[in-house]
């Protein structure tokens, strides 16, 4: 004999809302403990016990932080920081506070700015990951002869990164961005020196015009 339909109790306003939520992560917690692969790339291996489940909202949220951390980790820097567009930006707004900096500015004195800049751009674009190819002079033979000094170079970084900070780089983003550059510091710095502000030699040959 068939049963009789039962009548559901009379809910209060809002009921359904909190039933769908909690179903929801309660579903959430159960797929993330059994067969599912949790957003760092492993197997749980312990039931869900008595404490997680008391807990759905939490354990939810958690795995989404999870999973939204290691995506930002496999987008590339170059996308992280936001494309081409904000890397000129970036460039652009350096060149502008390199070119106050009586530390260093000297040192751009007979540099050509449009050929800088397109090729700043093109570094970065490529060293981030960025679909750009530099085709311009290593880093050895586009400073041979300018005298950089270990001071001047200090004086450089330290202007990138007040520049990435106007832009709210990321700490994590301009750490992986310095660990691309400085690098270059052995093909730059030609004088052992805490000294800034030194003229450019007239040895040093800048290059052409675009």
């Amino acid at each position: 004999m068939p049963k009789p339909l039962q009548r559901r109790r009379p809910q209060a306003p809002g009921d359904d809302a909190r039933l769908d939520l909690t179903e929801l992560t309660l579903r959430t917690v159960r797929n993330s403990h059994s067969d599912d692969v949790d957003g760092l790339g492993r197997r749980d291996a312990e039931p869900l016990g008595e404490e997680a489940a008391g807990r759905p909202v939490e354990l939810a949220r958690d795995r989404l932080q999870r999973e939204r951390e290691v995506e930002a980790l496999e987008r590339s820097l170059y996308e992280r920081l936001g494309g081409i567009e904000a890397i000129t930006a970036v460039a652009r707004a350096f060149e502008d506070r390199a070119a106050k900096d009586d530390r260093i500015n000297q040192k751009f004195a007979r540099t050509n700015l449009d050929r800088l800049t397109k090729e700043f751009v093109d570094q970065l674009c490529q060293d981030t990951g960025g679909p750009c190819t530099y085709m311009g002079l290593n880093m050895r033979q586009a400073h041979t002869n300018m005298g950089v000094t270990s001071g001047e170079w200090d004086a450089f970084i330290e202007d990138l990164v007040a520049t990435l900070n106007d832009f709210n780089v990321g700490k994590a983003e301009q750490d992986e961005l310095l660990d691309n550059v400085r690098p270059m510091r052995a093909e730059i710095v030609e004088v052992d020196s805490p000294q800034v502000g030194t003229p450019l030699p007239s040895a040093f040959t800048p290059a052409p015009p675009l």
